[in-house]
C-alpha cells in the first residue's frame, strides 16, 4: 500500500478546524456571560455580584486570578479579589475613585481598557504588588453605567501558559463589565426604592396619626357644640321664666318658686363656665 502523503489542503483543513473550535469556545463563553448576567440581576448583595463576576472573569479569559472595585449603594467603594492564596473577602474602601491617580484614574479618564503583557516597565504596577501576587501580565477594563458614568473596574491577571491578553479577552471582559454595570445599577436603585419605601411608611403613619387626632378633636367639638346648644336652650327657658317673674311683679310664691330656683342655678353655672 502506498504511503499517505500530506497535501496542501491538510494544513488548510487543520487551520479551519482550529478556528472553528476557537469560535465555538468563544460562543460558549458569550452564552455563559449572558446567562450569568441574567442571574445576577436578581441579586441584592454587592459581595455576591462581585463573586459571580470575578469567578467568571477568570474563566472566560483563562486567567489565574481577578479583582474588582465597585461603587455600592451609598457611593462607598468595595474592593474584592479572587486569588487562590489571598482569599476573596469583600472590603469597603474609605476613599473614592480618584480620576487623577493611578490606573483607576486612567480608566476613568479614557474609559478604555488597559492591557499590560510586559510588567517590567509598567508604571501602573508597583514592584511590591508584582512580587506579592507574582503578576506576569494583566488586563483592566472600566465598568460603565448606561450614561457612561464610571462605577468600577475589572482586572484579570496571569493568562494561562503565559499567553498575552488580546482583543478577544477585552471584548469578553467588556461584555461582562456591561452586565455587571446593569446589576450594580439595579442594586443601587433597589436601595433608593427601599429608602423611599421607608420614608413613605413613616409619612403614612404620620397621616394616620393626624387623622385619628382630627377625628378625636371633631368628636370633642361635636360634644362641646351639643353642650352649648343645651345651655342656650336652658338660658332661653330661664329668660322666659324671668319674663314671667317680671310680670308677676317680683312674686316668689306659688308656681314660680321652682322656676326661680332653677333660674338661679342655671345663671350661676353659666357664669361659672364663663369664668373658667
Amino acid at each position: 500500500m502506498a504511503d499517505m502523503k500530506n497535501t496542501p489542503n491538510d494544513g488548510l483543513i487543520r487551520t479551519y478546524r482550529e478556528r472553528l473550535e476557537i469560535a465555538k469556545i468563544y460562543e460558549e463563553k458569550i452564552h455563559t456571560i449572558v446567562e450569568t448576567g441574567k442571574t445576577i440581576n436578581f441579586v441584592d448583595n454587592i459581595s455576591e455580584i462581585m463573586d459571580a463576576m470575578l469567578g467568571l472573569a477568570v474563566k472566560i479569559t483563562n486567567s489565574e486570578f481577578s479583582a474588582a472595585s465597585l461603587m455600592g449603594k451609598t457611593g462607598k467603594i468595595y474592593f474584592k479579589k479572587n486569588m487562590p492564596y489571598a482569599g476573596s473577602e469583600s472590603l469597603p474602601i474609605d476613599t473614592g475613585f480618584d480620576r487623577e491617580k493611578g490606573l483607576c484614574g486612567l480608566l476613568m479618564r479614557t474609559k478604555k481598557p488597559y492591557i499590560c503583557n510586559i510588567t517590567e516597565a509598567d508604571k501602573y504596577l508597583s514592584g511590591d504588588k508584582k512580587e506579592a501576587y507574582k503578576i506576569k501580565n494583566f488586563l483592566s477594563i472600566p465598568i460603565l453605567a448606561k450614561n457612561e458614568d464610571f462605577v468600577g473596574l475589572f482586572e484579570v491577571y496571569n493568562k494561562s501558559r503565559l499567553e498575552p491578553y488580546n482583543e478577544n479577552d477585552v471584548d469578553l471582559l467588556a461584555m461582562l463589565g456591561s452586565f455587571t454595570a446593569i446589576a450594580v445599577e439595579r442594586y443601587r436603585m433597589s436601595a433608593e426604592i427601599g429608602k423611599f419605601g421607608e420614608e413613605l411608611e413613616k409619612l403614612i403613619e404620620e397621616i394616620l396619626n393626624t387623622e385619628m387626632m382630627l377625628k378625636d378633636n371633631c368628636k370633642k367639638l361635636t360634644e362641646s357644640q351639643m353642650e352649648l346648644s343645651s345651655l342656650n336652650n336652658r338660658i332661653k327657658e330661664a329668660a322666659v321664666v324671668a319674663e314671667l317673674l317680671g310680670n308677676a311683679k317680683g312674686t316668689e310664691e306659688g308656681a314660680f318658686r321652682d322656676k326661680i330656683e332653677e333660674l338661679k342655678y342655671i345663671l350661676r353655672n353659666h357664669d361659672g363656665s364663663k369664668q373658667a
